[in-house]
């Protein structure tokens, strides 16, 4: 008996884990987004301010620096799978 809801749980998971795959590869989009702002904060630490839609989520995908600046690439995943409104 316990091997049937071993079986029921696994299948499961799987249909949970490929649907899950099939939503990054299909229907996520990733874009480059625009830095609408920065701080300076110390000699060592600035804050960078991006504005993406709803339900989206951001990350810093490359940092360059020299000695006279500082280059801050930001990636944003949109999880939606129709159009949103766009709003910050």
């Amino acid at each position: 008996m316990r091997s049937r809801w071993a079986r029921r749980l696994l299948a499961a998971a799987a249909v949970v884990i490929l649907f899950s795959v099939a939503w990054l590869i299909f229907v996520a989009r990733t874009y480059a987004a625009p830095i609408d702002s920065y701080q300076v904060v110390n000699d060592r630490t600035i804050t960078v301010e991006v504005t993406g839609g709803r339900n989206v989520w951001c990350l810093i995908t490359d940092v360059g620096e020299t000695t006279a600046a500082v280059r801050i690439s930001v990636e944003c995943l949109d999880w939606l799978p129709w159009p949103g409104t766009a709003l910050g």
